[in-house]
């Protein structure tokens, strides 16, 4: 009986500490999340796998930007969990087909893919009677719905 306690007692113990780790780990990600944090997005590590496949999303991504694409020295793909509550220009099209988005009207711990375009020289935009030397973007970034591959927001720096 005293060992059949033990064990029950040491499983839970190692169960508390994985779901501990998990809920507080730290996403994996080649994004500067001091940009990212400057925007209002916080990324967080997904539970699962995403419902796209990622090569399609990649591939769907490179096309439609094919000048990017050329551009570009890299072009990489995350899988995260994104929140960001003061985005909420979604296309119809995005709302229509996911409708946490569209019940939320916002993206909290939404899973999305990043596709970024590395090494690109996109000019920044500025304000109107700005006399400061124009910002030169290297890096754009386009995030994708994970679960129905509708493209959501873009971003560069």
């Amino acid at each position: 009986m005293k060992k059949r306690y033990w064990f029950s007692a040491l499983m839970a113990v190692v169960l508390t500490g994985i779901v501990t780790v998990q809920s507080g780990a730290t996403p994996q990600t080649e994004l500067n999340l001091t940009t990212l944090s400057k925007i209002h997005m916080r990324l967080d590590v997904p539970p699962g796998q995403a419902k796209m496949d990622k090569n399609a999303v990649l591939e769907q991504i490179k096309t439609k930007y094919a000048d990017a694409t050329s551009e570009s020295k890299q072009v990489k793909i995350e899988y995260q969990l994104v929140t960001n509550p003061d985005f909420t220009a979604f296309t119809t099209s995005a709302l229509e087909k996911n409708p946490e988005l569209k019940a939320k009207g916002y993206m909290e711990k939404f899973p999305v893919y990043i596709v970024t375009f590395k090494g690109i020289h996109e000019e920044g935009h500025v304000p109107l009677n700005y006399k400061g030397q124009t910002p030169i973007h290297t890096e754009m970034s386009i995030v994708v719905d994970a679960q129905t591959g509708e493209e959501l927001m873009g971003f560069s720096h």
